[in-house]
């Protein structure tokens, strides 16, 4: 659940928990991440450097000052989450667009992904993996209306009713033992309403048929940064592109 939010608030809030880890119902995972890829332009690029937003740079990005238009509003670290995306736009409901981007571009989508972060306290907890955690995601968009705020159901777009999220080891998502990265989904949004732009394909980050890779594999020993394999890239109609990614990691968080 989520409190009530208006327009001027977000247009979209994406939520990530984590709960216990699987093979220990008594401890969980001190931290995990969300983290976002989004569509870019040149002054992104200019005052950002990349379209990644996370725990790095949550204190960077605002509304409306340029794209990717979304901000981390809430980063948990005491075990269980919640950690808390939300989206914007440049004016009305529509957001995730990139006029720098190549028409009908597969790469104007936002990639939402979790991240096992290198940084403290994870590292006092080395032998938790991202796979043996209950990672769970759900969205709630805005429609605009009074109290319009409802959590998205996903039943017509991955036709399995009373799909209200995505978790680890659901039948699209089961994480393997070696991913310190986790590509959960794709989507954009038009007037009224979530376009679902697929699931992530396995490997791939230039098949404009696929949301580029599913799971990230790099910095497997907490080392101070990660290659995230995201998909803005020019294949997929990026420009300016920016894939793959480096996460950067403090000795604490922020």
């Amino acid at each position: 659940m989520t409190p009530p939010f208006s327009t001027a608030d977000a247009l979209v809030r994406v939520i990530l928990s984590w709960g216990t880890l699987i093979s220990n119902p008594s401890s969980s995972l001190p931290d995990m991440d969300l983290v976002i890829a989004g569509p870019v332009d040149q002054n992104s690029i200019n005052l950002y450097g990349t379209g990644i937003i996370n725990f790095e740079n949550k204190d960077q990005h605002s509304k409306n000052q340029a794209l990717p238009y979304a901000k981390l509003v809430t980063d948990s670290a005491q075990g269980y989450g919640p950690e808390v995306v939300d989206f914007y736009g440049s004016g009305g409901l529509t957001f995730g667009f990139s006029q720098s981007y190549a028409a009908g571009a597969a790469a104007n989508a936002y990639e939402i992904w979790v991240d096992r972060p290198n940084s403290s306290p994870n590292q006092d907890s080395i032998l938790t993996f991202l796979y043996d955690t209950n990672v769970f995601l759900i969205v709630y968009q805005n429609d605009g209306t009074s109290g319009g705020n409802k959590q998205v159901l996903m039943d017509a777009i991955t036709r399995v009713p009373y799909a209200y999220g995505f978790y680890n080891n659901d039948q699209w998502n089961n994480i393997p033992e070696d991913a310190t990265l986790w590509h959960i989904i794709d989507f954009s949004q038009a007037t009224g309403g979530i376009v679902f732009n697929g699931f992530p394909g396995e490997n791939s980050t230039t098949d404009v048929n696929t949301a580029g890779s599913k799971y990230g594999y790099d910095a497997q020993f907490f080392e101070a940064t990660k290659s995230i394999p995201c998909g803005h890239v020019a294949a997929r109609g990026a420009s300016p592109a920016y894939c793959p990614a480096t996460l950067s990691y403090p000795q604490s968080k922020k």
